[in-house]
Parts: C-alpha cells; sequence; structure tokens
C-alpha cells in the first residue's frame, strides 16, 4: 500500500496539471491583490476563501484527466495485475484527491496572506481564520472525493465527463443561489432612499429559509460560495447553521463533509469492486 502511495503521489504532485493550477492560483491572486486599488478599506480576510469555488472546478477537471490519463494508459489494469485489490485502488485515489485538495487550498491560503502582508493589509483574528481554513480544506476534499467516486465507478468516460462538467456547474449556481439568499440582512437601507433601516424584501423566512439552510449545510457546492462570508457573519449575516452552535466556526459544515468523505467512500468502493475492468 505505501509502495502505490507513493507512486500515485509521485505521479499526480509532478504532473503539469497540478503545476498549471499553481500557477493559475497565483496569476489570479497577483492581479486582486497586487496590481488592484480598493476605494476601501479592505485587510487580508477580505481575500481570504473567495477562490474556493475556483479551486474546487480546478480540482475536478485535475481528477477527470487523470482518470482519463489511467483508463488510456491501462494504468488500473496494470495495478490489478501487481496484485492490489480494487478497493485499495480506488481508495488510494481518493486519499490522492484529499491531499490535492489540501495542498490547493493550503497553497491559496498561504499566498494570499504573503502577498496581503507585502501590500501591508492586516490579519484579523488569526485563530478563526485557521479554523475557517479547515473547514475550507475540508469542503474541497468533499467535493474531490465525490468526483473521484463517480470517475471510478461510470464505466463510459464520456458519460463520466458529462454528468461531473454539467453537474459541477449545476450545483455551483445553486450553490451561489443560496448563498446570496442566506447572506441577505433582516433590515437594510439599500432600497429606500430616506436612510433609514426597513425590512429587507430579499430576507427569506419560514420554510423557505429551512429548505436553504438544508441545502447550504448538506452542499459542499453551496458552502464553497459561502466560505467567502465566513469571517464576515460574525458581525452581520443572520444565523444560516441548523445546528446551534456557539462555536466561531461552522462546525456543522465539518461534521457533514467528513459523513460525506465516509458514505461516499464505502459506496464508491463497493460499486467499483463489482465494476468490470
Amino acid at each position: 500500500m505505501k509502495h502505490l502511495l507513493f507512486t500515485e503521489w509521485k505521479r499526480r504532485f509532478f504532473s503539469f496539471l497540478l503545476l498549471g493550477e499553481l500557477i493559475l492560483l497565483f496569476v489570479w491572486n497577483c492581479l486582486r491583490i497586487i496590481f488592484t486599488d480598493y476605494g476601501f478599506d479592505v485587510d487580508s480576510v477580505y481575500f481570504l476563501y473567495q477562490n474556493i469555488p475556483f479551486i474546487s472546478i480546478l480540482i475536478t477537471f485535475h481528477i477527470l484527466l487523470s482518470m482519463r490519463f489511467e483508463v488510456d494508459n491501462k494504468t488500473i489494469l496494470n495495478k490489478l495485475y501487481l496484485g492490489y485489490s480494487k478497493p485499495l485502488i480506488l481508495f488510494i485515489e481518493i486519499w490522492i484527491s484529499m491531499i490535492e485538495s489540501t495542498v490547493l487550498v493550503a497553497f491559496d491560503n498561504i499566498l494570499i496572506l504573503t502577498l496581503c502582508r507585502y501590500r501591508h493589509y492586516n490579519l484579523s483574528n488569526l485563530t478563526i481564520t485557521f479554523l475557517n481554513f479547515i473547514v475550507c480544506v475540508f469542503i474541497v476534499c468533499t467535493i474531490s472525493v465525490l468526483i473521484t467516486v463517480l470517475a471510478c465507478t461510470i464505466s463510459n468516460q464520456l458519460i463520466a465527463f458529462t454528468i461531473v462538467i454539467a453537474g459541477t456547474a449545476l450545483l455551483l449556481h445553486f450553490g451561489n443561489d443560496t448563498t446570496h439568499a442566506m447572506i441577505q440582512p433582516v433590515k437594510t437601507d439599500a432600497f429606500f432612499s430616506d436612510g433609514q433601516m426597513h425590512p429587507n424584501p430579499l430576507y427569506v423566512t419560514g420554510t423557505k429559509r429551512i429548505l436553504y439552510q438544508i441545502h447550504l449545510t448538506l452542499s459542499p457546492y453551496a458552502q464553497a460560495y459561502y466560505a467567502d462570508f465566513f469571517q464576515a457573519e460574525l458581525s452581520d449575516i443572520p444565523e444560516v447553521s441548523l445546528i446551534p452552535s456557539s462555536l466561531p466556526f461552522h462546525i456543522d459544515f465539518l461534521i457533514v463533509d467528513i459523513l460525506e468523505i465516509i458514505v461516499a467512500t464505502i459506496i464508491g468502493v463497493k460499486y467499483f469492486s463489482q465494476k468490470d475492468l
């Protein structure tokens, strides 16, 4: 197992795909931090976690292209010939995808903090920032596990590509809609000319709000968009969690994502073991 894990790690981490993703993140962060001036006060937190949806897209294409490479080069069949079992092969793929996800999120956060330090932007509450970083890692890891399981268990690669890409686009779209609905303040002066605070017509209540809460809690794609508001919700955003908590980070997201990773892995191993390769 250690030999297979090391081999897969070396093949995936020294690939042009990962290098290209790191370069894209570097260029994008430089453009929005170093080469952009803002007409209002910003700090480091303003930039953190904005790239989580983008990283989710990058890791999705990375996994799909990596799986395509394995199919074209009969790498999986070679592993079976060497005596590795199907469950172990899928388990290694899942572990590698999770490590790649962690590397991308960590690189993005370290780069942002470094560039912000160069611009002399302040960083408030390092402890909460780190806790939110952990939550973001599990958000992207959950997405990577789901994509890996789908890519490995669907026999037809064209169908797998279509389902994963279309599903990713739709789930990110719905996640964006849910996030914008949940961040609305209870009162606002944005729609009124008298400068007074009035009930916000965009603030959702009742059953609709509960449905949005369920979607936000269960969908890592919705969480990916909501991550941008982790720090702001400490003072400005109404409660969105289904699980009441006094903790300054989304323990509900963390719990659900870990459970989804476990369940997806169990289901994936079951179906991949029965797959005719």
